[in-house]
């Protein structure tokens, strides 16, 4: 057992472009995790306690992704993985700020908490991932992925505390704040990224014809099952917590 956490952990040897993106990746979860528990609870108690118009909020933001995604992929062909990563890290900060205005009343502030959301997803997702897939080796691709992988899974254990000690001990002002100023730092990882241009050749129609297709039957159910357990573990899970509190 010794051997094997040795071999999979202490000699995993990482390039620099994957430190990087995931160093990247790492920040922003800490900063989307000290609120992820607690934004369905907010927008619960934002909506007078209706989780329908809470279910309705995270389906219109996930709608918005899938219409918009392929044209985030195809600027991303335009201005490269490194500039849309930056512009999708920093519609992430947006996010935060939108929600920090909505827990204020501010006028307008849902509208733009749904537009900034779905412009991180847009401009964020494909570079990550294409970036990743670019930066990891194919012979030992599981391995990093398990040890990176380990490490969010660490890191995701101590958030919901963290942000519950701060809730408790100051508001959810507080939080959001905290999450905007990580939101920024989380940046400067993209920074050390080399400029690469990756080309997404499929059209805007194409992209949604090769889903539907028979052969990607599977892939697509999976994916969606893997959506409805989110929702449920992410959503209504902690919202359910909140009401037996």
């Amino acid at each position: 057992m010794g051997l094997e956490f040795e071999e999979l952990y202490l000699k995993t040897k990482l390039k620099p472009g994957l430190v990087a993106t995931y160093s990247n990746r790492i920040i922003q979860q800490i900063a989307g995790g000290l609120l992820g528990f607690f934004v369905p609870i907010f927008l619960f108690v934002y909506f007078n306690q209706s989780i329908q118009n809470v279910i309705l909020f995270y389906l219109i933001t996930f709608f918005l992704f899938g219409i918009f995604v392929p044209l985030g992929a195809m600027l991303m062909s335009k201005i490269g993985i490194k500039i849309s990563m930056i512009l999708g890290s920093l519609f992430l900060v947006g996010y935060f700020i939108s929600l920090y205005l909505l827990s204020n009343n501010v006028a307008f502030a849902l509208i733009s908490t749904i537009l900034f959301v779905t412009l991180f997803r847009m401009f964020y997702w494909i570079p990550y991932h294409t970036e990743f897939a670019k930066t990891t080796d194919d012979l030992s691709r599981g391995k990093e992925i398990a040890f990176l992988v380990s490490i969010s899974t660490l890191v995701s254990i101590a958030l919901p505390l963290t942000a519950g000690f701060i809730i408790n001990e100051f508001n959810f002002s507080v939080l959001f704040l905290m999450s905007t100023i990580i939101g920024f730092v989380a940046i400067i990882p993209i920074l050390l990224l080399k400029p690469v241009k990756e080309k997404f050749t499929y059209t805007y129609l194409q992209t949604f014809k090769e889903l539907f297709r028979k052969k990607n039957r599977k892939l697509l159910l999976a994916y969606s099952g893997e959506g409805a357990e989110f929702v449920v573990g992410f959503v209504i899970w902690p919202i359910f917590i909140f009401q037996l509190l």
